[in-house]
């Protein structure tokens, strides 16, 4: 990746420690410290991700005439329903059963209407599961206007295979790193992102790509209790609090920028101040100054990082 151009920074931290929280601190340029998991994030996090009227990111590329595009290969685990500042979104509809159950006279119609979307719209058959078609589809079929591209890539989840806790003791590791299909998957992530940013780069040399991660590797599972109780048992299992924040909080972080651009700006960043950083050093003709919010970590709601 550093032959593409790559600049890898160390010590990268996300803000939220679960995959939607992620997401939510991108687009909106800022941190919700007040959401302690993925139930906080149902009604606010997935209306703003999918591109309502809060999506801060959006509305700036959009104020910059970008074309915006999410590929999030068909998981509307993710989603409501497309939002006005997204112009693609490979869901056309999502809807979760708790909110529109099947038996609901007004879900069956929803479901109809769902199902009929995927047989006569264009998108119907962009329910993609792997990366290099993800991104051949991209650029392939979008405006040559500027544009933004959102995609989450899902080859390797959670390590399913790290400790466990049953509420007084940390149990493991088991030998995750071992297992063949996480291998497999890891291998073929690495080859996605090569692919990515070959194919990108290839089209457009002058393109800004980030890879990010949304979380930490979760070895030690997410626990949710109250600081105290966590710090006793860390304490009990011989586990540093340093051990286990990174744990829950570190990730892997890749940036490509033009030369021409101060990659210092880039040192220190995360979810919620990485576009800001970045669009603070290009100039967007119709964007004053962005506010850079601080990059924080919060483990049930309180700072840690």
């Amino acid at each position: 990746m550093e032959k593409l151009g790559f600049y890898i920074p160390s010590g990268i931290y996300s803000n939220s420690n679960y995959t939607l929280g992620t997401m939510y601190n991108i687009f909106s340029m800022s941190k919700a410290i007040g959401f302690t998991g993925n139930k906080d994030m149902e009604s606010i996090g997935k209306s703003l991700i999918s591109g309502d009227e809060n999506n801060n990111l959006c509305k700036i590329l959009k104020i910059n005439d970008y074309y915006i595009s999410h590929y999030l290969q068909g998981n509307s685990y993710y989603y409501l329903n497309k939002g006005p500042l997204v112009d693609f979104s490979d869901i056309v509809f999502s809807y979760g059963r708790d909110r529109d159950p099947l038996m609901h006279i007004r879900g069956i119609f929803r479901k109809i209407a769902r199902l009929l979307s995927y047989i006569y719209n264009e998108q119907k058959n962009l329910n993609i599961a792997d990366s290099k078609e993800v991104i051949n589809y991209y650029l392939n079929n979008t405006p040559n206007s500027p544009h933004f591209f959102f995609h989450r890539m899902a080859y390797v989840n959670h390590s399913v295979y790290g400790f466990e806790y049953d509420g007084n003791i940390f149990y493991g590791p088991k030998d995750w790193l071992d297992s063949g299909e996480y291998r497999k998957n890891y291998i073929k992530q690495l080859d996605g992102i090569k692919y990515f940013a070959s194919e990108i780069v290839r089209k457009d040399p002058n393109a800004i790509i980030i890879f990010l991660g949304d979380h930490g590797a979760d070895l030690y599972k997410k626990i949710y209790l109250n600081q105290d109780d966590l710090k006793d048992s860390l304490l009990k299992n011989n586990i540093t609090e340093k051990a286990f924040f990174e744990d829950q909080f570190k990730v892997l972080a890749a940036i490509r920028i033009p030369d021409k651009y101060n990659k210092k700006r880039l040192e220190k960043f995360s979810p919620a101040s990485i576009f800001s950083k970045i669009f603070n050093e290009i100039g967007f003709k119709n964007s004053r100054y962005i506010h850079e919010s601080q990059d924080e970590s919060y483990f049930q709601g309180e700072l840690v990082i």
